[in-house]
């Protein structure tokens, strides 16, 4: 079931979406589909031939949702997964900057995903991995207190699955204040 899943959502995102950002959609589905997975992610690369590291070119995409969902699927493909981190560093890594216009943007929600995609992503950034979660865990507690539901119940949900990451996360967020 698993494989013809992958297959026809790969063939789906190379074959019938002309538009880049529903490609990248579909990436982020393909990378919720393998979340901590490996038998599923194995699947994907041998069935599918697909591969992580052709999402890094979507950040340099000029549509700014394109870029936007290209962090959020290499997160997703990242998340608690250090071969595929692994895979993004020898492909070269991930600027910063690439996250820097989401960090420093006037919406919360955006905020809020790059906070969660740098701290996942931190070891594939060309940026020091202790400052840069330490900048994404402020940024996620200082989210939970706004105004907006939507970006509270966002920032609530990403720092949630970050409790489940790598050693040192969950302190942070409990030094941070967010329990």
């Amino acid at each position: 079931m698993y494989v013809d899943r992958l297959r026809y959502t790969y063939t789906a995102r190379t074959k019938t979406f002309d538009n880049l950002s529903s490609q990248v959609e579909v990436a982020i589905s393909l990378g919720k589909i393998v979340l901590n997975n490996p038998q599923t992610q194995k699947l994907l690369a041998q069935q599918t031939k697909f591969r992580v590291v052709e999402l890094l070119h979507h950040l340099k995409n000029e549509e700014e949702s394109v870029r936007h969902k290209a962090g959020m699927a290499l997160a997703t493909f990242a998340y608690n997964n250090t071969s595929q981190q692994f895979d993004i560093k020898s492909a070269g890594g991930i600027p910063l900057r690439s996250f820097e216009e989401f960090l420093g943007s006037e919406n919360e929600l955006y905020q809020a995903h790059a906070a969660f995609q740098i701290i996942v992503l931190a070891r594939v950034i060309d940026s020091d991995q202790v400052k840069l979660t330490a900048r994404g865990v402020e940024l996620l507690v200082r989210l939970l207190s706004s105004e907006q539901h939507s970006t509270q119940i966002l920032a609530g949900s990403l720092t949630a699955s970050l409790g489940h990451t790598r050693a040192g996360v969950p302190a942070a967020l409990i030094t941070a204040g967010t329990l």
